[in-house]
């Protein structure tokens, strides 16, 4: 209950500041990309030949994401509460709408604590995300997108690690805003930069469009 009512209070403020006071954009910045739009492109999902040539040019990491998945869907259990739901299952792309970039994991790592970043999206298998419920798993190492220990803090860096079934593994979406249910913070490039490399972590909301997010099909 308390990380629902962190997570409602998140969205509230998110929606009144946006009527408030919504950013200009700058001159320097990508062409705009309306919040309407970002919604319907959430569901641009690979398609199924898309999904037929991923997993045949890398089967070994679609066994790995599939097994992570279904360890991890198993664990949780018939009848856990899932209203937290990101997108329809399938596989993703998450792009920045500030930066234009893919959220990735650094050089490709399988590691646990390996860093989330952001990199001009290739369609490499450490930019495609396995979406299900409330969880985004990596397909290339199979391991799942977390705030690190599950921290409630401002700052805390997005990683990936194996399956925990913690409140720092769960996510939701509304709009184009990814919040994690741990901290009910908001999914963010740091600074809003635009950089290859660039950590994500997780924020209060700024409104910012390094806080926005949609998810599509390979680059």
């Amino acid at each position: 209950m308390a990380r629902t009512a962190k997570i409602l209070a998140g969205l509230v403020s998110a929606a009144s500041l946006a009527m408030v006071a919504p950013a200009a954009a700058s001159p320097t910045e990508p062409e705009p990309v309306t919040t309407r739009q970002v919604a319907r492109s959430a569901l641009a999902r690979l398609t199924p030949e898309e999904v037929k040539n991923l997993e045949s040019r890398y089967p070994a990491q679609a066994k790995r994401v599939k097994e992570a998945v279904a360890r991890a869907s198993a664990s949780r259990g018939a009848g856990t509460d899932s209203a937290s739901y990101i997108a329809p299952t399938g596989y993703y792309t998450i792009r920045n709408l500030n930066s234009r970039k893919c959220l990735a994991i650094g050089s490709g790592s399988k590691a646990n604590g390996a860093n989330a970043i952001q990199w001009d999206c290739l369609g490499s298998p450490e930019q495609i995300w396995w979406i299900t419920n409330d969880f985004i798993s990596n397909y290339n190492s199979g391991k799942f997108l977390a705030i690190g220990s599950s921290s409630t803090a401002n700052g805390a860096e997005a990683i990936q690690w194996d399956y925990t079934g913690s409140g720092g593994q769960r996510w939701s979406m509304t709009d184009d805003f990814l919040t994690n249910m741990g901290s009910g913070k908001f999914l963010a490039i740091g600074s809003s930069s635009t950089a290859n490399g660039a950590k994500a972590i997780q924020w209060d909301y700024t409104g910012s469009g390094g806080q926005r997010w949609w998810l599509t099909g390979p680059a």
